[in-house]
Parts: structure tokens; sequence; C-alpha cells
């Protein structure tokens, strides 16, 4: 699984699921999302909040990129209030689960682990199991 993509102007999610041992990739803003959620391997996970850009932005971005990737996974990080007022849109552009507090996390957690559960990983051959578990992994990568 390659890291989860998080967009957020403070950093807070971003530290509380280092914590959950996942991989993470901080952004601030949607340009940079973009471009981490490209480069990122399958399954593809990004967690969006909506104070990084206008709601129009974040809907067209969300929509190109699951065009593109459709084992994307987008998730949104909302108030109460205002994940309330724009549902609907959200929905819409495939976006199938919002957190607005930390109190969130059992439910974010479940989501992640069904959506990274539906692409099996494949074997690896003998070669790759033996790479993997060298003693020195900074030079664990066979070079040609």
């Amino acid at each position: 699984m390659g890291p989860i993509v998080i967009c957020e102007p403070d950093g807070e999610w971003a530290t509380l699921l280092r914590r959950e041992t996942w991989g993470v990739r901080e952004t601030r803003s949607l340009d940079e999302c973009w471009r981490e959620v490209a480069q990122a391997e399958s399954p593809r996970i990004v967690l969006l909040d909506v104070r990084c850009g206008s709601l129009e932005a974040l809907l067209s971005g969300i929509d190109q990129m699951r065009s593109r990737y459709p084992d994307l996974l987008a998730i949104a990080i909302a108030s109460e209030s205002t994940r309330l007022a724009i549902w609907r849109p959200l929905c819409e552009t495939g976006i199938l689960h919002a957190v607005s507090s930390f109190r969130d996390l059992p439910a974010l957690r479940g989501v992640v682990c069904r959506h990274i559960r539906r692409f099996p990983t494949l074997p690896l051959s003998l070669e790759e199991r033996i790479w993997n578990n060298l003693p020195w992994p900074s030079k664990a990568s066979p070079t040609p």
C-alpha cells in the first residue's frame, strides 16, 4: 500500500495517522495533493480538508482523480456543520466518508482497512523476499 495522502492546513490529522503506523504524505494545497496522489501506489487513499481550497476546486479535482485512478478512496475532513452543508456534492463526486473530529478515527480506520483489503498484494518472488529480508535496509534493493 502506498502512503495516505493528506491535504490539510494544520497537520493535525497527519500527526494522528502517523501514530497509527500508516505511511503519510502531508500536503498543504490541492495542487500538491493531486501530484502526490498521482505518484502514490495502489490503492490510493486521500484525506482532503475542505479548508484547503474552494469547494469547486476540491470537487473538480476529486472527479478528475477518480477518473484517472478508479482505486482512489477519497475521504473529506470537515467540521460537522460544514459536512452537513456540503455532503450531497461530496457524495456525487465519490466521497463516501467524512470525518470531523479525532473521535472518528475508529470509523476511519475501518474504512481504510476495508479499502486496502479490496486490493490483494501480489506474492513476492524469491529474489524480492531475500532482498527485503537483508539486514541492511539502505542496501536492500537489487541493482542491475
